[in-house]
Formats: C-alpha cells, structure tokens, sequence
C-alpha cells in the first residue's frame, strides 16, 4: 500500500486522480482503530474505507477472475464508468492504465 502513495499519488498529484483504499474485512472485527494504526505504521496518507454492508469487494469478485483476491485494484473514470480491474498488484499494467484514463 505504502507504494501507492510514492508510485501513483505524488507523481499524478497535479491531475485529477484520486485513491481510496477499501477494507473489506470488517466480519473480522476490525475497527475503525485498527485500521487507523494499520495505515499509521505504513505511512498511508490516503483515506480508507470500512465496509459496513454488502461488499463492494465481493461484488467485484463475483465478476472478476484472478488467482490472489488481495488487493483488487479498480479504476473508474471520471464519469463513474470502471475501466479496469485487476485482482493482483501489478504495478506497470495498474499505471498504464491509469495512464490511459487520466489523459484521455
């Protein structure tokens, strides 16, 4: 996660992009609390988010295969439309990607 913010948010800070991380877990009993020492000990200074309902995670699951459920990367363009979704961190194919959406 750490490398999100050094790879993609502050070289693409001067565009539009914005990232939101997504935990799933929360069935776990994970709280808010949690999460927040969690993204303190990374340095994670984008927002997270906690799911309190149905899962977002599983409905993008539901619709996209892949070997490794963690983390599920998704891009949504500017008018709400997903453009891409990966269900393995793959750094180059995420940026290219994201290149794509945010100068077109």
């Amino acid at each position: 996660m750490p490398d999100l913010q050094t790879r993609f948010i502050d070289p693409y800070a001067h565009t539009d992009l914005k990232v939101i991380a997504l935990n799933p877990d929360n069935t776990e009993g994970e709280n808010i609390g949690a999460v927040a020492e969690f993204a303190y000990d990374l340095d994670i200074m984008y927002p997270i988010g906690i799911e309190t309902g149905e899962s977002a995670y599983d409905l993008f699951q539901d619709n996209y295969d892949g070997a490794n459920p963690y983390p599920t990367d998704v891009i949504i363009d500017r008018d709400g439309v997903i453009r891409f979704v990966a269900v393995e961190y793959d750094p180059a194919t995420l940026e290219d990607a994201l290149l794509d959406v945010l100068f077109e």
